[in-house]
């Protein structure tokens, strides 16, 4: 379009310079070099234009060129609607940017818009989901570890306790066994020295009796296991029995002997239980708190493991929402920088439109200026 306007206003001046050979004295033509040729060309163009048509009308009207009237009310004309032109150009220039500028600011909101949702989705995926489920999966695995070591803690103890128990009956049997042992080891020494203090004479008579009853503590005392004073005893019986002694001193440090033994053996009996006591509750104690800390650890557990899978559910579907919101701000952005793109072309083409109307109108005005510097004067108005 500004092509054909630039090249109008060179076919005006052209035209303008074959009115302007007319006008002037054939006489000289060096005054006006113009090829014909192309004045005939120009013609033809402006035929054509609406402008054009105007001036032709003129060229090819019976006039006398002297009579320039018309041709320069033609001009007048042309550079009243080139003017015209421009304030339009202006005008539909001014509405169509600000028509452009509340289409590109609600284009641009809608990026701000989704640019906001974006940051702010993504920023509850990295600040908080994201975070959130990596402590509910660190907690899973922390009270998974938790229950598990507990519990095998736990069978580890009870099988401890399980076999402390049996240890402990044995142990138990053991010295009861042992202080029935050494009782009936002292019932019988006892025995032989009343029998040796009231009638001397009848210890040969009981002796077979002492025997038997020697010989059934020995089985006891046999029957033993893990008893260091049991070589003594069966000596000391045995002394007793064959009366290898005159006198009941020596009986009676047998007796003082074996009460020494049976009061040791009282006592690790004593200390055993109250160990077994001891070890029975610090069981039970241990035994408490791990099952205690397996309850509260399987609820943890299970709680972080509904908090994980609900997590895990909320980031799904913010991820795909921010997937869908990245593509809507691409949209958005893409249509924004489209219609900046088409406003740069906007103003561009309307600089050039401008500009090509100014240079139809200065180059029309050079047209006149060439016809008045050759000696057509415009005529006086009425």
């Amino acid at each position: 379009m500004g092509a054909m306007r630039t090249i109008l206003a060179q076919t005006l001046l052209v035209a303008a310079l074959a009115v302007l050979a007319g006008a002037v004295s054939l006489d000289q033509p060096t005054q006006v070099p113009i090829a014909m040729a192309e004045v005939t060309a120009a013609m033809q163009k402006l035929k054509t234009t609406t402008f054009g048509s105007t001036i032709m009308s003129f060229l090819e009207g019976d006039v006398k060129p002297q009579d320039a009237k018309d041709l320069f009310d033609a001009f007048d004309l042309i550079l009243q609607s080139l003017q015209d032109l421009i304030k339009e150009e202006n005008t539909a220039y001014a509405r169509e940017l600000f028509s452009s500028a509340q289409f590109r600011v609600t284009l641009k909101n809608s990026v701000n818009l989704f640019q906001k949702k974006v940051d702010t989705t993504n920023a509850l995926l990295v600040e908080v989901l994201r975070p959130k489920a990596e402590r509910s999966a660190e907690t899973v695995e922390e009270e998974s570890k938790t229950v598990a070591d507990s519990q095998a803690e736990l069978k580890q103890i009870t099988e401890d306790n399980v076999r402390n128990q049996k240890e402990f009956k044995a142990q138990q049997k053991n010295l009861k066994e042992l202080i029935n042992a050494v009782d009936k080891a002292i019932g019988l020494i006892e025995k032989v020295k009343d029998n040796l203090t009231a009638a001397p004479q009848l210890l040969q008579v009981h002796r077979e009796n002492f025997r038997a009853l020697a010989r059934e503590i020995h089985e006891q005392v046999d029957g033993v296991k893990h008893f260091m004073y049991k070589p003594l005893i069966k000596a000391l019986i045995q002394m007793t029995l064959k009366g290898d002694f005159d006198t009941n001193e020596a009986i009676a440090k047998i007796l003082e002997l074996l009460n020494n033994i049976r009061s040791k053996l009282v006592t690790q009996q004593l200390d055993l239980e109250l160990s077994h006591s001891e070890a029975e509750q610090a069981f039970k104690g241990t035994s408490k708190a791990l099952s205690d800390l397996i309850t509260t650890s399987t609820k943890k557990l299970k709680d972080a493991q509904k908090e994980l899978a609900q997590t895990a559910q909320t980031i799904e579907v913010q991820e795909a929402d921010l997937k869908e919101l990245e593509e809507q701000l691409d949209q958005w952005t893409d249509a924004w920088e489209k219609a900046e793109e088409a406003l740069n072309e906007f103003n561009a083409q309307h600089k050039r439109t401008v500009k090509d109307f100014e240079e139809e109108i200065a180059l029309v005005k050079q047209a006149i200026q060439v016809l008045e510097n050759n000696g057509v004067t415009r005529p006086a108005a009425l």
